[in-house]
């Protein structure tokens, strides 16, 4: 797929936040996502089968997705049954997802329904709020679609689910920062303060795949939530910059923005030296 940016393709393609994870790796990423093939991991399925049982309910449910027995596909028959189910998914334009993932997904609703702290976030204001603005700096129309918001004490709060194999907070802020989630935070804020003009909270709410099921509820905090607009918007500056530059072709390299030739390896904040004093 031969891509061209431009105006003309931001209008029918306004920038998300998952799309934008792409170019913050490099502008080639970004090109390359528009041709990368989607493929749901049982993480992804149990994630998606999820949110759209805890928000939008059974019935939504069975017309996003069809559920099969996981069996074997090394016979030439299984092959051609698992083609001919792919087939009808794709034409039915549904997810294909194993009883047994459906029942993690079933158990991760049930642990979130009746985790008493959680209740507050579930009375839900706007279910999958889809939301457009145009950056005020750049000029580059974007697009937000967040799980669902609510009111706490009248005070507006965006809600976003996550699964994962582990909720505990500690974690979570790790795993976080490991897949930019705060560039979701500030482009949903953004997003509330140019599409809605209001200034909401930000919360996750985080549910384990595994047998315990545990919740946990994370809170983003004023001062994190400033540095996440923040990013969002140095992101959004930066591919302003390089669509006037017609950088497309750049990789890892344009993170330097020319102040230098190679990236530098230092020990990181976690490190620990093991024999470095070591003396007998």
């Amino acid at each position: 797929m031969a891509v061209t940016i431009n105006e003309a393709f931001l209008k029918d393609r306004p920038l998300s936040y998952s799309r934008l994870k792409e170019f913050r790796k490099s502008p080639k990423h970004y090109i390359a996502s528009f041709d990368k093939p989607k493929v749901d991991s049982d993480q992804m399925l149990i994630g998606s089968a999820v949110d759209c049982l805890l928000i939008d309910g059974e019935e939504e449910f069975s017309k996003q997705f069809t559920p099969y027995v996981k069996f074997e596909k090394r016979s030439n028959d299984a092959k051609a049954e698992w083609q001919a189910m792919v087939e009808k998914a794709r034409t039915e334009n549904k997810r294909l997802i194993t009883n047994d993932l459906i029942v993690i997904a079933q158990e991760c609703v049930k642990a979130v329904k009746e985790y008493p702290e959680a209740q507050p976030y579930l009375k839900m204001r706007k279910k999958h709020p889809t939301l457009r603005w145009t950056d005020k700096e750049t000029k580059l129309p974007c697009i937000g679609k967040p799980d669902w918001d609510c009111l706490l004490d009248n005070q507006l709060c965006i809600v976003d689910l996550k699964t994962s194999g582990n909720a505990d907070p500690d974690q979570f802020t790790r795993d976080a920062w490991t897949w930019e989630y705060f560039l979701q935070v500030g482009a949903y804020l953004d997003a509330y303060k140019y599409s809605e003009f209001q200034f909401p909270m930000f919360v996750f709410l985080v549910v384990e795949t595994d047998d315990i099921h545990n919740v946990s509820i994370n809170f983003v905090e004023n001062k994190y939530a400033e540095f996440c607009r923040e990013e969002w918007l140095g992101t959004l500056k930066a591919y302003k910059y390089c669509m006037d530059k017609n950088l497309w072709n750049a990789g890892y390299e344009f993170r330097l923005m020319d102040t230098a030739t190679y990236f530098a390896l230092r020990k990181p904040g976690y490190g620990k030296p093991l024999f470095g004093s070591w003396s007998e």
